[in-house]
């Protein structure tokens, strides 16, 4: 297997009020591979927009890194300084933002905004940049291209302005792009057409993507390996297929089974709901402990060791690492 493109290793993110600091992202590690789709899946809350911006390093003031590293190739990038890190950020490691339309300047033309990103990173002439970024829009399926380059983002729907921070980005030509629940607010047709542009992407110039949900359903169609995290936390992860038919940890487990499926009726107790996941932040231990149905005296004030099952499938419980010693 080729070296990670991405390797977060311990990755702990505290929140800083005026009286207390919380981790909300707990130790985390995981490696992405060049060319792959990885899944970061868990519910609101969980921790995952964190994680991507922290390797963006686009992190509000109140949030801050307080350990482990995050390594581009051989390059620590909590260890750069501002400037080096503008030439990796949208340059070598993209992102795709949940609202587009934050993303875009409301007062400048579509067209031209894809051109300053060509001329930022393709060191091209101007009027040659602007046919680039028709040529971008096109490529990214907006039909007529060289009339929408004159739109304001406004004046697009939600996924035309999408595919507009997609050619963005492919300006770049970056290593790694990360999708942020990209698909939000938009309709199921659309978001079907986003995955596969996505998709679409991955496969002709071989990026790597990172692409955050809340959907398992979005896991099964897109990508090749799935993390999935509760409360700042990583339970597990494994190959798509893996997660779907051996799941590992007691919160997969629990995840899959609120999936509604029109062939079989749901197993998930609703009498038993999931505590919100600001009430748990403080554990020491493993972050569903209090709610696991498998849980063990040391799972409270322990974080559990990574077990790996099998090649590829890695899962953080005592139920598996205490039992296999």
């Amino acid at each position: 297997m080729s070296a990670p493109i991405i390797r977060v290793e311990e990755l702990t993110v505290s929140l800083n009020t005026d009286d207390h600091q919380r981790n909300i992202i707990d130790s985390i590690s995981f490696d992405m591979f060049p060319k792959e789709i990885m899944g970061l899946v868990g519910e609101s809350g969980s921790g995952k927009t964190m994680t991507a911006l922290s390797i963006m390093q686009l992190l509000p003031k109140t949030i801050k890194i307080c350990g482990g590293s995050i390594w581009y190739e051989d390059k620590d990038l909590l260890k750069m300084t501002s400037r080096e890190i503008r030439t990796i950020r949208g340059n070598k490691i993209a992102m795709i933002f949940q609202n587009p339309r934050m993303a875009l300047n409301p007062l400048m033309r579509v067209g031209d905004q894809i051109a300053r990103a060509v001329c930022l990173h393709c060191e091209v002439s101007s009027e040659k940049s602007k046919s680039m970024a028709v040529e971008l829009m096109s490529q990214v399926g907006i039909p007529d291209a060289e009339s929408r380059a004159r739109s304001y983002p406004h004046q697009l729907s939600g996924g035309m302005a999408q595919r507009v921070l997609i050619a963005m980005m492919l300006a770049c030509k970056p290593k790694l792009l990360i999708a942020d629940e990209p698909t939000t607010g938009l309709d199921v047709t659309i978001q079907a057409q986003i995955f596969k542009l996505i998709k679409e992407i991955q496969s002709e110039i071989g990026v790597a993507v990172l692409l955050i949900t809340h959907d398992f359903g979005v896991v099964s169609e897109v990508c090749d390996r799935v993390g999935v995290m509760y409360a700042g936390q990583i339970m597990e992860i494994s190959s798509v297929i893996d997660v779907f038919t051996n799941p590992k940890h007691p919160y997969t487990q629990r995840l899959l089974k609120s999936i509604l499926r029109v062939d079989r009726k749901s197993d998930l107790d609703t009498n038993k709901a999931l505590s919100p996941i600001s009430a748990v932040f403080d554990s020491p231990g493993c972050r569903f402990a209090s709610q696991c149905d498998c849980v063990r005296p040391e799972c409270l004030w322990e974080r559990p060791k990574i077990y790996t099952d099998s090649p590829g499938h890695s899962v953080y419980c005592f139920n598996y690492s205490r039992d296999n010693k």
